[in-house]
């Protein structure tokens, strides 16, 4: 019996979920939006029909120093969503925003 190799199905999504500091209007803020462009474009060129979604603060304005260019990103990806874990309280609270980006 011949066992062939079959790579596993590709993905037609993508979610980007990066949670570090960045200082408002700052290079790292800039390249953030600039990647999830690039990686949205590079998602619907080689897949057609995919998208790309962002998890961000649960609201914009440096939560948590995370001051990112919220409007930018949203061009950028086909849905963002805000997730806040309110872990600090010791009690787990979760609240999910969700915006889907459409061109139409």
């Amino acid at each position: 019996m011949m066992n062939k190799f079959r790579p596993p199905p590709v993905s037609s999504h993508s979610t980007q979920d990066f949670e570090e500091a960045i200082a408002a209007n700052s290079s790292r803020s800039r390249s953030y939006t600039s990647l999830v462009k690039m990686l949205s474009d590079r998602f619907h060129r080689a897949i057609p029909g995919s998208e790309v979604s962002v998890d961000v603060a649960w609201k914009p304005g440096c939560v948590d120093g995370r001051c990112y260019d919220y409007s930018g990103i949203a061009r950028a990806a086909d849905l963002v969503f805000g997730e806040e874990l309110g872990a600090r309280k010791l009690v787990v609270v979760r609240a999910v925003m969700c915006v889907q980006h459409n061109d139409s």
